[in-house]
């Protein structure tokens, strides 16, 4: 099977900001395809059981049957200069009282002894009453053992674990103690996991059993194991003597999954994760242009935070890990934010010329909110004041947010008669204009048929027929010009006309 990185479950972190995003490392397992089974050991189904839903290769190692014993072995070497942190899924079997052996984790020097003996032996040490079959040598081996054989094997009366160098089982280098404490059986017929990490900075191994540190040991093992040579081959061994139990190993799923992001624009994406194994890693674009570069060497820190994304575009990551590189790729694509629908955000409406008047959110297709209830994309005026909405599009419901104030304003306007009558009938005896929308300002001249002035004023016009001299002007057609501006000071508008007296 290649397990040259061996396998792990990885802790995994999400930040982003606004719209929040992941990856997901799943259960990874970096080993190929190419491995071999020793003695009683073979390949079988995935085991269905709690701990290892995402197991996607499994063997057994012995079946409940006496005298057995059986390897699992990556073929391709893993160099021990290179850390790695690996989670595998143990099956120790039902059988309590007469259930045995249990398994061991073992890395061995290429080219020795695949299998060692039965019963007390669990499959990698020396077993005198077997004397033809010599340990593992060199190797170390870490026990998960279901059966007291007392003091020449090192054993304690509970199912436990210990630290063993050479297939010598019988001088732990680290502490023999129960697995699972003090008189609890490990043949329960659940399955257990077992992680084990080198640490090859610090020459530390230790070994967790259902998430518990048991074994914690500091030493080169390339030097004082192996006679300097990092390169070692790793698996499982197991037996069964007197006793018996069915007995498996699973390896979780062959998985490495990034998955693709959508997010809005203007919002940002961080990919995070963390894990103790990781010696290197690089993330590229598609020009291939290198986003980010770290490596354990280097002297700086490994953050979570691996890369940050503002825009849209493929992502490559690389990364080193139990003495692999692994790659993979995430596409990430910022949806556009919905359209602002208001050029400004002031606008002066005339209700007697302008309405009905409706507000268009624009956006086709998008969900709107209004600030009075409304969710038309249309909705009409009814009054002034200011009007908002929030614009959600369909996809991730990106959003945006426009106002707009609407006031209520007129154009001032004049509207001048043609005729009047100023005999004291009080029947239309004034000039006066129809005046709408507030006039502030007027400058009005009056003239007669040969162009002189004759009657002015810049006040609100109720003229009464005279003169400025208050003297009464004969019947006839006269002249007049009119500038006029708002209440607002703005000059809105000039007119020029005739008006006809008749006094009789």
């Amino acid at each position: 099977m290649n397990y040259q990185v061996l396998s792990y479950y990885i802790r995994s972190m999400k930040f982003i900001s606004i719209f929040t995003l992941l990856f997901s490392f799943v259960s990874l397992s970096l080993y190929s395809q190419d491995f071999i089974t020793v003695g009683n050991a073979f390949g079988i189904p995935v085991i269905q059981g709690d701990a290892c839903l995402e197991a996607d290769t499994c063997f057994t190692l012995t079946e409940n049957l006496n005298s057995q014993a059986g390897a699992v072995w990556d073929l391709d070497v893993i160099d021990l200069t290179a850390s790695f942190d690996a989670t595998f899924c143990l099956f120790l079997g039902v059988n309590d009282v007469n259930g045995a052996d249990g398994f061991a984790f073992v890395m061995r020097a290429p080219g020795t002894s695949e299998i060692g003996g039965v019963g007390q032996g669990i499959g990698y040490a020396d077993y005198s009453e077997t004397p033809e079959i010599e340990g593992i040598f060199p190797s170390i081996a870490i026990e998960f053992d279901t059966w007291d054989n007392g003091a020449p094997a090192s054993d304690i009366p509970d199912d436990h674990t210990g630290l063993f160098y050479n297939g010598d089982n019988s001088n732990p280098i680290a502490a023999v103690v129960p697995l699972l404490g003090e008189g609890i059986n490990a043949e329960d017929g659940a399955y257990h996991t077992t992680r084990i990490v080198w640490n090859a900075f610090t020459f530390e191994l230790e070994m967790y059993f259902d998430d518990v540190l048991l074994i914690s040991s500091q030493d080169n093992l390339i030097n004082s194991v192996f006679g300097g040579n990092p390169e070692v081959i790793w698996g499982f061994t197991s037996s069964t003597g007197g006793a018996a139990n069915l007995q498996q190993i699973c390896f979780p799923t062959v998985s490495i999954d990034i998955s693709n992001y959508f997010a809005c624009d203007g919002d940002t994406v961080s990919f995070s994760y963390f894990t103790q194994g990781i010696t290197s890693y690089q993330w590229t674009d598609e020009e291939n242009n290198l986003l980010v570069d770290w490596n354990i060497d280097d002297g700086t820190e490994l953050t979570d935070t691996l890369l940050t994304a503002t825009e849209s575009g493929v992502f490559y990551l690389d990364f080193e890990f139990n003495n692999n590189l692994i790659s993979d790729s995430v596409v990430v694509t910022f949806i556009e934010n919905p359209e602002q629908p208001f050029a400004e955000n002031f606008l002066e409406l005339c209700p007697e010329t302008d309405y009905p008047f409706f507000l268009n959110a624009l956006n086709d297709g998008g969900s709107y909110e209004w600030q009075n209830g409304e969710e038309d994309q249309l909705i009409e005026l009814v009054e002034s004041g200011w009007y908002s909405v929030l614009i959600s599009e369909p996809i991730l419901s990106c959003s945006s947010t426009d106002s707009i104030e609407i006031s209520h304003f007129c154009e001032p306007r004049v509207v001048f008669p043609n005729v009047f009558t100023p005999n004291a009938d009080s029947l239309n005896s004034f000039f006066v204009p129809a005046v709408f929308n507030y006039i502030g300002e007027f400058d009005f001249k009056l003239f007669n048929r040969w162009g002189a002035e004759v009657y002015a004023t810049t006040t609100r016009i109720k003229w009464d027929g005279d003169d400025s001299n208050s003297n009464p002007l004969p019947d006839g057609t006269y002249f007049y010009t009119c500038h006029y501006a708002g209440l607002k000071g703005e000059q809105t508008g000039e007119l020029n006309g005739t008006v006809t007296i008749f006094r009789d």
